[in-house]
């Protein structure tokens, strides 16, 4: 048996006739695993093995209070309760006549409680009572005891009490909303436009922009715009004030590119007189703006030169028809530029 002090005088106070196991002459329901409620009549033990029976019921209401398992269980000084103990309960409940009866000397009284707003779950000792606010929790022993209110939206409210036999002992909270600190920051770039970004996740906004609701503390926010490098800056947000946060956005660097052909292909390039180590067909990338000269050279051909002028993010082309050594030694025969 795993029936503690505590556990039967809990049953005897909550499930008895004037705090004694009964055999007979209750009455209460329960509401089984399969969420249907069942009425039952009978004594103390059957009540109790109804609890037990945690794979085939929720819940026992009684007397309009509705209790768990784990409420039991708690009052047995949270130790776990089985059918054996319900048999014992049942060969000390006076039934039949002359029987041993068992009746409980402790004390019991009563908390009334209270919270505004109403409709707060309230727990006992840590233990839900499955009720909310208001709301009068009955046969709770003598002594000292802690009432937690919760209620969402809310902050958890706890009330020490002491509970004096047959007398009822109040609780009451007037609940705090939850209050989630948050400020703004002011986003600016120049120029403007630029998408923003808080913390890694894009805001689906440009600047300039307020972000509201943002929480208290640190964060990153970053910049982004198209032919310019990203920015990022760190802010500090404080609860119901605004922080300002701007960039001035610098420009990629301007460089373009410059494909490069020859009839026949397999012609090393040289750029602004530079051999760069590739042969047609190519293409020369991050060249900077401006004025170049790319040079084809090879072997048995004359070297051809082309001039281009190169503007940030386009791909422009270098081509040339190379012509035999030997062939032609005019210079307007040897280079073939227009390109």
């Amino acid at each position: 048996m795993t029936l503690t002090e505590n556990g039967k005088n809990y049953i005897a106070t909550t499930f008895g006739t004037n705090k004694c196991y009964v055999g007979s002459g209750l009455s209460w329901s329960y509401l089984g695993t399969d969420n249907q409620s069942y009425n039952e009549t009978g004594g103390t033990a059957q009540i109790v093995s109804r609890l037990i029976m945690t794979s085939l019921v929720q819940s026992v209401t009684y007397n309009g209070q509705n209790y768990t398992y784990a409420v039991l269980k708690a009052a047995n000084n949270n130790t776990d309760l089985i059918l054996s103990d319900a048999q014992w309960i049942a060969q000390n409940d006076g039934t039949p006549s002359g029987e041993a009866q068992y009746c409980s000397a402790v004390s019991t009284g009563s908390i009334s409680c209270t919270t505004t707003p109403a409709g707060a779950s309230v727990s006992l000792d840590g233990v839900s009572q499955g009720v909310v606010t208001p709301v009068t929790l009955t046969n709770v022993s003598a002594g000292s005891h802690t009432v937690t209110f919760t209620l969402s939206g809310y902050n958890s409210c706890h009330a020490s009490v002491t509970v004096t036999a047959g007398s009822t002992a109040t609780a009451s909270c007037t609940l705090t909303p939850v209050v989630t600190t948050v400020g703004s920051i002011s986003c600016t770039t120049t120029p403007a436009g630029a998408s923003v970004a808080l913390d890694g996740v894009s805001q689906g906004v440009v600047t300039p922009v307020t972000l509201t609701n943002v929480s208290a503390g640190s964060h990153t926010v970053t910049f982004t715009l198209s032919g310019y490098n990203p920015c990022t800056g760190s802010v500090t947000v404080i609860s119901s004030s605004t922080v300002t946060t701007s960039c001035i956005m610098t420009p990629l660097a301007a460089v373009g590119s410059i494909l490069c052909t020859t009839t026949p292909a397999g012609a090393p390039i040289s750029l602004d007189g530079v051999n760069i180590g590739m042969v047609t067909p190519a293409i020369l990338l991050n060249v900077s703006a401006g004025a170049h000269t790319v040079t084809f050279t090879l072997s048995g051909y004359n070297a051809c030169p082309v001039v281009v002028n190169v503007t940030a993010g386009a791909i422009h082309t270098a081509s040339c028809i190379l012509i035999p050594t030997g062939t032609c030694n005019t210079p307007s025969c040897k280079v073939q530029m227009n390109q």
